[in-house]
C-alpha cells in the first residue's frame, strides 16, 4: 500500500486505506515513518498513532524515493505530521497534526 514500507494485515490495511482517504481529501499523501504506539482493534480494523509526512499529491512523485531509501532530506520537515486517531462509536476516524 502506498506510505507503507511493509505488507500488514487485512484490517489494517482497512484503517491504511482510511488514512490516505484523509490525507486525499487534503490533497495529500502520507508516507507512515513510525508507529507510535496507542493501538486500537475493532472487529474489522486495527492501527496505532503514526508519525511521517502529508506530501502533497504534486510533490509525492519527487519525495517518495528519498523516503523508500530511507534518506528523507531536510527539505521536507515542513511537511512532518503525526497522524492521531480517535473513535466516535463503532467508527474510527483519523487527523493530522503539525506540532
Amino acid at each position: 500500500m502506498q506510505g507503507l514500507r511493509t505488507q500488514e494485515n487485512e484490517k489494517f490495511n482497512r484503517f491504511w486505506t482510511s488514512v490516505q482517504e484523509k490525507a486525499a481529501s487534503l490533497g495529500c499523501i502520507f508516507f507512515a515513518e513510525n508507529g507510535e504506539g496507542r493501538d486500537f482493534e475493532t472487529p474489522t480494523m486495527e492501527g496505532e498513532d503514526f508519525c511521517g509526512w502529508l506530501i502533497p499529491e504534486k510533490d509525492a512523485r519527487a519525495f517518495e524515493p528519498e523516503w523508500l531509501a530511507g534518506k528523507v532530506s531536510d527539505d521536507w520537515l515542513e511537511w512532518i505530521r503525526w497522524l492521531k486517531w480517535k473513535r466516535s462509536g463503532d467508527n474510527i476516524f483519523v487527523e493530522f497534526k503539525k506540532y
